[in-house]
């Protein structure tokens, strides 16, 4: 018989390298930007970000379970937002690659640690420590003491700064 024609096919047993330069970014609320490793944020759909060979998919699972997939752009970046906000707590995020072939590389954790509790900070008592009259100061009482004591509230962990109009 005739030989038939030659049917072409590459075979790829090779893993993808796991995603590099990764990062969590918080883009909503009053402090945006990257996420330090393991750091809190307010941001309940955090952006995450890295790089990968171009043609290859990302999927971003959480307990071993997907929770969507990211666009890998012709540079091989790949960016993705959860769909479903992330509750409270912490959050280990970890992409994984998948080349044409199916061949997948699961890469390190992006930790992320969701804090929306809404705490807000006021100023509990105002302390004169110095001078003939001292004790707890009233709304607009006048003090003599330079460096009185501030107490308050404020979400645990944070912190506060103390201002004098636009003066730290």
């Amino acid at each position: 018989s005739t030989p038939s024609a030659p049917f072409d096919f590459v075979t790829d047993t090779i893993a993808p390298a796991a995603s590099q330069n990764d990062q969590a970014t918080d883009d909503q609320g009053d402090q945006q930007g990257p996420i330090a490793p393991a750091g809190i944020t307010d941001d309940s759909t955090p952006t995450l970000s890295g790089d990968v060979e171009p043609g290859s998919q990302v999927v971003i699972e959480e307990n071993g379970v997907p929770i969507g997939s990211a666009t890998v752009d012709d540079n091989g970046h790949w960016e993705f937002t959860p769909d479903t906000p992330l509750t409270d707590g912490q959050h280990d995020l970890v992409p994984v690659v998948s080349d044409p072939a199916g061949n997948q590389t699961s890469g390190e954790p992006i930790v992320v640690n969701v804090d929306t509790t809404n705490v807000p900070v006021s100023i509990g008592a105002v302390k004169d420590n110095t001078g003939s009259v001292t004790g707890n100061l009233s709304q607009g009482e006048v003090t003599d003491d330079t460096q009185p004591e501030f107490t308050g509230q404020a979400k645990p962990g944070s912190t506060v700064t103390l201002m004098d109009g636009s003066s730290v």
